[in-house]
């Protein structure tokens, strides 16, 4: 009996028990084995491995050792700027996003460079209307809309988008000196001439941009999910908790590769600027100077970017031919809900405010000096980068319980964002705002409107594109955005050659470049008003509310389940210590 007593009082000490109190018999269950399956409403619970603390990726990623063979890294507290440039748990995948969306920050920092002080270049110097710039300008960026998702498909037949993307950074490096030429060519063949090779080395350099993007979008698709695969829990998980994890990564990756393209924008402005003043206003070399960054990117990826031979998604099953037919127009048109085509018509006359920055940068030196415009420019991206994020999160619902307003929140921050973007053109226009404050008040009221509409606009139209599928075709939804994104060109074609038209109208008549805007501003008025009216008579406020309600159900069921799954575990605490 003494020896009995002795060992429960040394197991009694081990457990941190003080009491000394005789031990009566429990009648406590059994612990659950290890086999019970675990309930549907906390596999979501327990799936997710906290960050840092199941993260198999350390040394042995780099030397290509399987996620089962790593050890997994430990947790420890990083600042933000770290946890910014970490966006993918696995560290080999994190390197080599790293790596891809460096080059890709100095072919964006490049184009930058060029576009600074290239209008007032082409306008000031070289005397080339506005008219026949702006219009140059959107139909580059039409044109090359329209075969921007081929090099996604060269991709998808060479198996590696890693050398498509050389293959483009390469393309972009040519480019770059073509623009020296323009005032040789402006001196011995003319303006005409002239601006034919503006338009044609503007037409390559778009194009190499769409040769590198569309297979940088799909590698950053594939590392966040080679990265969400490889670090997954060691019990395996359920496929939606992988779904999950791989949405989240993706969300991450992107948002990593959105700021490093603000950054470099920024800096580009910058870099001009300072380019401009050290070489005495030479525009030649300072465009000279987009040379510069691409090259450093082609030696970069030569040097860093894996070759993904094989990494491409798996072939598509093959579809018999589609005969269009008046029925099965129909039905694709039906397969959009009424709400988008209301939305697409606020949309589109939004697009005839956003022409090209080429006439903002045109007004301005007409009140600034010109060394200003790279300022002009970090102060539109600044008040981008510190409120889209707010912007973001009130869209969202505010995380509120009960689901939040997030449609209903989008479309009232469109509205604001038609407002903001009225009062900016009133900047550039009103005689009484003529001045450096002025200009920059425009700039930043612009950057607001860019927060308050650029993601709103694409989360929401991705909300309204087709769900279900049409007889005869299957899903449509990436047709539907293809079709999205091509009435979004021809909306900012049409959008460039009015506002040129306006500007070349208001500057003859004495009044400067202001014409563009008050186009601007009458479209935005327009905008707004019939989003009201559609909001309020129309498809569009219902399907935001039919929306709202649906996402409130769906977050009061997840917390019901939550709350289950806790409760249950509150009970069990007891009969499992």
């Amino acid at each position: 009996m003494c020896t009995v007593a002795a060992s429960r009082n040394s197991l009694r000490s081990r457990r941190g028990t003080v009491d000394s109190s005789p031990r009566v018999p429990s009648r406590r269950r059994q612990r659950p084995p290890a086999t019970q399956p675990t309930p549907p409403h906390r596999r979501a619970h327990q799936a997710a491995p906290a960050r840092g603390s199941t993260v198999r990726a350390n040394a042995a990623a780099a030397a290509g050792l399987p996620a089962d063979q790593q050890s997994p890294r430990p947790a420890v507290a990083a600042s933000w700027w770290v946890e910014l440039f970490r966006p993918l748990e696995h560290r080999g995948c994190n390197a080599e996003l790293l790596v891809l969306l460096l080059g890709e920050t100095l072919c964006g920092l490049a184009t930058t460079l060029q576009t600074t002080f290239l209008f007032v270049y082409l306008h000031l110097e070289l005397g080339l209307p506005a008219l026949g710039i702006v219009a140059a300008q959107g139909s580059v960026h039409f044109l090359c809309g329209l075969a921007k998702g081929a090099s996604g498909v060269v991709g998808d037949i060479v198996r590696s988008q890693s050398r498509v993307i050389k293959f483009g950074t390469f393309l972009t490096f040519l480019c770059k000196p073509m623009m020296l030429l323009a005032g040789a060519v402006h001196a011995a063949l003319g303006p005409e001439a002239c601006a034919w090779w503006f338009f044609v080395a503007r037409l390559c350099d778009q194009l190499s941009k769409n040769v590198r993007e569309p297979c940088v979008n799909a590698r950053v698709k594939q590392l966040a999910e080679e990265s969400a695969e490889k670090t997954g829990p060691a019990g395996g998980e359920s496929k939606d908790a992988l779904q999950a994890r791989k949405k989240k990564a993706r969300q991450s990756a992107f948002a990593l590769k959105e700021t490093l393209g603000t950054v470099a924008i920024a800096t580009g402005g910058l870099s001009s600027g300072l380019v401009l003043a050290a070489t005495g206003g030479d525009y030649t070399l300072t465009m000279a100077a987009s040379a510069v960054p691409p090259a450093l990117a082609l030696a970069w990826y030569a040097a860093r970017l894996r070759d993904d031979n094989g990494a491409s998604p798996e072939p598509e099953k093959k579809r018999t031919p589609v005969k269009w037919t008046w029925a099965l127009l129909r039905a694709t048109f039906n397969a959009f809900d009424p709400a988008y085509w209301e939305y697409k018509v606020v949309n589109v006359l939004l697009w005839f405010a956003r022409f090209d920055v080429a006439l903002l940068t045109l007004r301005a030196v007409e009140v600034v000096p010109k060394e200003l415009l790279p300022a002009m420019i970090v102060t539109n991206m600044t008040m981008q980068i510190l409120l889209t994020p707010v912007v973001g999160k009130i869209a969202g619902g505010g995380g509120a319980k009960g689901g939040g307003s997030s449609h209903r929140n989008a479309l009232l921050l469109l509205l604001a964002g038609l407002g903001v973007m009225v009062a900016a053109n009133a900047c550039f226009v009103l005689p009484g705002l003529a001045n450096t404050w002025g200009m920059f008040a425009g700039a930043a009221l612009l950057g607001v409107h860019m927060a308050l509409t650029h993601a709103n606009l694409k989360a929401t139209s991705a909300a309204m594109m087709p769900q279900k599928e049409v007889p005869g075709l299957g899903r449509v939804d990436g047709s539907a955005a293809s079709f999205d994104a091509s009435l979004l060109g021809v909306a900012l074609l049409g959008s460039n050659a009015a506002a040129g038209a306006l500007t070349d109208m208001t500057r003859e008549a004495g009044l400067g470049n202001v014409g563009c805007f008050c186009g601007g501003a009458a479209a935005c008025l327009l905008a707004g008003l019939l989003l009201i009216a559609f909001c309020t008579w129309g498809h569009l406020g219902k399907w935001a509310v039919e929306k709202d309600a649906e996402a409130a159900r769906k977050t009061v069921r997840k917390a019901a389940e939550e709350a289950a799954a806790k409760a249950e575990d509150k009970a069990a605490e007891p009969l499992l210590a």
